[in-house]
């Protein structure tokens, strides 16, 4: 690989990383909530391949009011485990989600 490669590389990771912690802060100040990253994770630009690789339970943690006990809580309930990545929910693991928040 060359060093041009490298550089281009190091250069989306850091733009993924960037755009992730930018919809967690949104999803903390409140202006999108977890309906809405699921929304964003449809789309195919940035903001929906960064959507995607979020983790279940980092968006619960970011989410207003919710702390490690209750995101436990939430997802025990719903039965899915909060290392799963936002693209990797199935439906009916969307709709449980959904519906215990």
């Amino acid at each position: 690989m060359s060093e041009q490669q490298r550089a281009t590389g190091r250069q989306v990771a850091v733009a993924g990383r960037r755009a992730r912690a930018e919809l967690k802060q949104e999803l903390r100040q409140g202006r999108i909530d977890f309906m809405d990253i699921l929304r964003i994770a449809e789309r195919d630009d940035e903001r929906g391949r960064a959507a995607v690789r979020l983790r279940v339970g980092e968006v619960l943690l970011a989410l207003p009011g919710v702390g490690p006990a209750q995101a436990e809580r939430l997802l025990a309930r719903t039965e899915v485990s909060g290392q799963r990545r936002i693209g990797q929910l199935g439906e009916r693991q969307q709709e449980r989600l959904e519906a215990a928040l």
